[in-house]
């Protein structure tokens, strides 16, 4: 069918004569997108429910100094505790590189679904490649800071399921 339809001031819109089974693609400033097949030809207004963008604000600090470290990279997976129901993270291909060069250790990943389970892929030189699952974006990034512990000693670790917690094997 095609075209694009605006809303009205409270947010409201109607169709006539769509085919049955059509999609929807809806979409709003500061929300993700939202695709779904609304049930059709009902007495009641259809609530469409939209999710909004999070950000995850965090810092990389050494694991054994807790000082700041100031250049590293951060690459976004699907976590694998995903479950079918969350929001898909906007990852294009589904890895993203986020930058490097970060200010005092302190990041910001903006523009993924709030709640969207992530894992961050840290890497900084005279550091291992490090994971951290299950980091969910908060609404608009609100909430304490995510603190990412590096270790320089991949033997002395496991892979952590958590950005706060670093287990280490004794």
């Amino acid at each position: 069918v095609g075209g694009r339809v605006q809303t009205d001031a409270q947010g409201r819109f109607h169709f006539d004569s769509l085919p049955e089974q059509i999609e929807f693609e809806f979409y709003a400033d500061g929300f993700s997108e939202r695709q779904m097949r609304p049930p059709m030809d009902g007495a009641d207004p259809v609530e469409i429910v939209m999710q909004q963008m999070g950000a995850i604000n965090g810092k990389v600090v050494d694991a054994e100094t807790s000082q700041p470290v100031g250049k590293f990279n951060i690459r976004l997976r699907t976590s694998p505790d995903m479950k079918p129901d969350d929001p898909y993270p906007s990852l294009g291909s589904r890895e993203s590189d986020v930058g490097e060069d970060f200010s005092g250790g302190a990041f910001r990943i903006d523009h993924q679904p709030a709640g969207t389970p992530l894992t961050l892929v840290v890497s900084a030189e005279g550091y291992p490649i490090q994971y951290f699952d299950s980091l969910r974006p908060t609404p608009g990034g609100r909430g304490e800071p995510t603190v990412i512990h590096l270790s320089k000693h991949p033997a002395d670790t496991i892979r952590a399921f958590g950005a706060e917690k670093v287990w280490k094997i004794h």
